[in-house]
């Protein structure tokens, strides 16, 4: 793997100048998951199976080191959660302060418990996390707002995505709670 930091393309673009997917797989099993097609995965092996993409970490620094790649923000991650529940996150933790060390910012995207991330993070990251209004009450969708409110705290810009909108009615529940 040469270059696991890559330009997205096309409405991908809109979240980042660049991006970076750290597992193959996730636990996630959100019905209206893209990644699979993408990949040209099985749907039932790609929610299976949720590894650290082989020799990731390694790859980044190698990348980072040869192109001197520095003030740029990296969107974690589009094929993947960056801290997908139930699994060690250790990769994804090591891959922010290599970005960091090298004067990049990230922008995150979870559905997973990123709290363990924001001391990592400064007031020139993002931290995001998504919702698609079906979840409504769940101790997950607690996580993820007490997770929003804590870098709200440390000054760490944030972003609700909500997306798709199965539930109209929950979406402006969570709204009025972050708001």
């Amino acid at each position: 793997m040469k270059n696991p930091i890559y330009e997205p393309k096309g409405a991908a673009r809109e979240y980042g100048e660049y991006a970076l997917n750290i597992y193959g797989g996730c636990p996630h099993r959100c019905f209206y998951c893209f990644a699979p097609r993408v990949l040209h995965m099985d749907r039932e092996t790609f929610h299976a199976t949720c590894e650290p993409r082989p020799g990731i970490v390694e790859a980044v620094q190698e990348q980072l080191e040869r192109t001197g790649m520095t003030g740029k923000t990296v969107h974690l991650c589009f094929t993947c959660d960056p801290f997908p529940t139930g699994y060690d996150c250790t990769p994804t933790l090591d891959i922010i302060r290599l970005l960091k060390e090298h004067g990049n910012h990230v922008q995150i995207l979870t559905k997973g418990d990123g709290k363990r991330c924001l001391d990592l993070l400064d007031e020139n990251d993002w931290y995001g996390v998504t919702f698609d209004g079906s979840e409504s009450g769940t101790p997950a969708a607690t996580m993820r707002i007490s997770a929003v409110i804590k870098a709200l705290e440390r000054g760490v810009k944030t972003w609700v995505s909500f997306e798709p909108v199965v539930d109209p009615q929950a979406v402006i529940q969570y709204i009025d709670l972050v708001g």
